[in-house]
């Protein structure tokens, strides 16, 4: 089946709740952007649903290309991670260097074989470096 793709003004993608494999609330869409340095695509700036109450996780990065959108819920879906793993995700402050903290996905995401890459240099030429926000859309 013909995947199809919709393409998202940055308004239109803020707030939207992003889902882990399982179907666990990972958190919301805080923002959408293009680093100018980096070629890697779009990144959404994901703030995670805390585990407690009393204590806020920092948001974190993902590049658009992790996610798929679903049309019917009107949610991102990250169908290839946990929400264990993706907390793991180091935090990013507004400011940060995205291709040092490029390094840090890496870091964290490669040792899943199969999953995202199965080497370092697979991980930059994988299908979720895309350019522009283009989740795909179930049909």
């Amino acid at each position: 089946m013909k995947q199809k793709t919709k393409v998202f003004s940055e308004q239109q993608i803020a707030g939207l709740t992003v889902l882990d494999m399982h179907g666990l609330i990972v958190g919301t869409i805080k923002r959408a952007f293009e680093d100018k340095d980096s070629e890697s695509g779009l990144f959404l700036e994901i703030i995670p649903v805390p585990e407690t109450p009393d204590i806020q996780p920092e948001n974190i990065l993902l590049p658009s290309g992790f996610t798929v959108y679903n049309e019917i819920r009107n949610i991102l879906e990250i169908p290839d991670l946990e929400r264990e793993t993706i907390l793991k995700v180091p935090p990013y402050k507004t400011g940060d260097s995205v291709i040092e903290y490029e390094y840090e996905l890496m870091r964290v995401l490669v040792p899943q074989p199969g999953k995202i890459a199965r080497n370092p240099d697979e991980f930059f030429h994988f299908q979720h470096y895309v350019p522009g926000i283009d989740p795909n859309i179930n049909s």
